[in-house]
């Protein structure tokens, strides 16, 4: 700290400074020999009796200015500081990088890094949009677990890392472990390309931001997760596989007229099926059943749980979607479609 390039420090106050404020600006600037200030502004306020408000009006009418020499221009500067905060930042800085810059190579500098990070952005989002589209397209959300799969939609909702943050420890305000079951949610969204997230640093530590385009913001998404294979053995030593896919809650049938009948008790329709996939009936919920007549005086039957019939696809003409949906799908079909003319 005695390397410190500053070669002299002077309190200035502004000649329409309050009178009363004098002496308490000068205590609030006071520096020891090891550049800390001697007194804080709660004790200031304290000591003569004043409110926040002076504190404000003492910043407003004053300002320490310092000499200092600038590591990147390589020439003296004078840096006119206007709180304790600014101060400490300034020690801070040279405490970590042994380096001072004056507010012009600051500025100039942070101008020249968020260059570079919007034209890292772009690159992000030109190679991100496909790859979202294509989640879109395979339901990447199946992948999720249910609080994964509210997160998301959270996030679609919110627009901004801290509203989600905020919102979430609202709902767990006990949890101290919730900030990194978020992180991880978020991390696990971005992994199926749903959404697209920017980072404090290139190491990945913090997620500062996120982004998600084609309008996802008014879609109702429907939870449905993949289920994992899993293997059972039945009575005959065979295994058959579990799998969401294969379930079926539709009952779909064709009764055939029992042509044996011939007993006023026999059934009208009569024989036997055999399922392709397995049927699930679940308790407790409600379906809609229906019953056509066909040919051969036979019958067909279906049974589908009403909730699916809530979900069913909505289609859109391509023109009726937003001008923004419009391109990149073009786009996107486009280079599909350049692809498929091309020689192998």
């Amino acid at each position: 700290m005695e390397n410190l390039p500053l070669k002299s420090k002077d309190i200035v106050i502004d000649q329409d400074c309050p009178k009363i404020l004098v002496e308490p600006i000068q205590m609030y600037w006071d520096l020891n020999s090891k550049f800390k200030f001697n007194n804080k502004p709660i004790q200031i306020l304290q000591k003569f009796d004043l409110k926040y408000k002076d504190l404000q009006t003492m910043k407003k009418h004053s300002k320490l200015e310092c000499e200092i020499y600038c590591h990147s221009c390589e020439s003296p500067k004078t840096l006119r500081i206007t709180t304790q905060t600014e101060f400490g930042e300034l020690i801070r800085d040279y405490n970590r990088n042994h380096l001072i810059k004056c507010k012009e190579c600051s500025a100039r500098e942070e101008a020249e890094k968020l260059r570079e990070l919007k034209a890292t952005q772009k690159k992000e989002f030109e190679e991100f949009n496909p790859k979202h589209l294509q989640a879109i397209i395979n339901r990447a959300w199946k992948n999720l677990n249910s609080y994964e799969f509210n997160v998301f939609k959270d996030a679609l909702k919110c627009d901004d890392v801290l509203n989600l943050r905020k919102q979430h420890h609202s709902k767990f305000p006990r949890s101290s472990s919730e900030y990194k079951r978020l992180d991880a949610a978020l991390r696990k969204i971005a992994k199926y390309n749903l959404l697209l997230l920017f980072y404090n640093d290139d190491k990945k530590t913090t997620i500062v931001e996120y982004y998600f385009s084609l309008g996802l913001g008014g879609v109702d998404f429907a939870y449905e997760p993949e289920e994992k294979q899993k293997k059972k053995v039945t009575s005959t030593g065979q295994s058959y596989s579990k799998d969401n896919s294969t379930n079926s809650p539709y009952i779909k049938l064709r009764l055939t007229k029992n042509s044996t009948n011939q007993h006023p008790d026999s059934p009208l329709y009569a024989g036997t099926v055999t399922f392709k996939n397995k049927i699930v009936i679940e308790p407790h919920l409600k379906y809609a059943f229906a019953q056509w007549e066909r040919s051969n005086n036979e019958l067909y039957f279906t049974l589908i749980p009403t909730v699916d019939l809530e979900h069913l696809p909505e289609q859109k003409r391509l023109e009726q979607e937003p001008q923004r949906l419009q391109k990149v799908i073009t786009e996107f079909f486009n280079e599909i479609g350049n692809d498929l003319t091309k020689k192998p």
